[in-house]
Formats: structure tokens, C-alpha cells, sequence
């Protein structure tokens, strides 16, 4: 059963050994980076973060990095990262989690919000028909990185 967990200190070993493939580095930044991301968004109050350890029952199999942007709109929601392990890809998790973390973005733990946005390389195909299967439309907005962005409006 895939579920979402806060890290703690006793989970840091097994977070920081978590990785992708080499071919996918340049798409999905370390768990490190990530965690440390997630510090620093939040101690500069540049907008909430956290970071949630994904797990398939006892097993520990990737991670998710999720903003908080508050705005004169209401806020939205930055599905920033997220990553399967390599030992755990090809499994059929990726959809799966995709889908607990965005219901756990919906019930706006953070902040009340309009859409949520998701940037990623165009030429990331799975993660493409992931993000497009779930509803989520190209705005033809890049970003500096060369990231399409996609968003997905919320329904208040």
C-alpha cells in the first residue's frame, strides 16, 4: 500500500540513498537537493515546502518536493519533484503515486489554492503521459531550465 510520510531523522539514511538512473539525472534533482530545497524555501519564506518520503508498504521507494506559493489568486501549489527509485521503477508505481500525492495536495495542506503546476523536461515522455493522463494541460510556458509547464485548475 503506497502511502506518504513526513522524514525523520531515522529514515535520513535510507532518504539520501534513494536515486534514479543515470540517463534520468538530468530530469529529477538528488533527495538531498531536494530536502535542502525544502529548508531553505522555508527558512527564507520564500513560499512553504516539505518534502514527503514515499513508501510502498515497509518499503521505502522515492520522494515528492511540494510548494506552497500564496498569491493574490489564492495561491497554488508547485508539485515541484517527485521520484520513483530506480530499484522501484518499471513496477508500476509512478501513476499510482502520482495520484496519492495529488490527493494529498488537494486537501490544500498547506493553503487554500487554485491549480496546481508541474514543470518537466518535454522530452520526459513517461512523465508527460503521466501529468497529461491526470488532466493537466501545457500552459506553452517555459521556464529558465527549458521545463514546459503544465497546471491542473481546482475546483474550490
Amino acid at each position: 500500500m503506497i502511502r506518504l510520510e513526513n522524514i525523520t531523522w531515522d529514515m535520513f539514511k535510507d532518504f539520501k540513498e534513494l536515486s534514479v538512473n543515470e540517463n534520468q539525472n538530468k530530469y529529477v534533482a538528488s533527495s538531498v537537493i531536494s530536502l535542502a530545497e525544502a529548508y531553505i524555501h522555508n527558512s527564507n519564506q520564500m513560499c512553504k515546502a516539505i518534502v514527503k518520503v514515499i513508501y510502498n508498504d515497509q518499503d521505502m521507494i522515492g520522494y515528492a518536493l511540494i510548494n506552497y506559493i500564496p498569491n493574490n489568486d489564492g495561491g497554488f501549489y508547485d508539485f515541484h519533484r517527485f521520484m520513483i527509485d530506480k530499484r522501484y521503477q518499471g513496477k508500476g508505481f509512478g501513476k499510482i503515486v502520482f495520484c496519492t500525492v495529488m490527493d494529498y495536495i488537494k486537501t490544500m495542506p498547506m493553503g487554500n489554492a487554485s491549480k496546481v503546476i508541474i514543470e518537466f523536461m518535454p522530452e520526459n515522455a513517461v512523465a508527460s503521459h503521466i501529468y497529461h493522463s491526470y488532466g493537466f494541460n501545457d500552459t506553452n510556458e517555459f521556464n529558465k531550465f527549458g521545463e514546459i509547464k503544465a497546471e491542473l485548475i481546482l475546483s474550490i
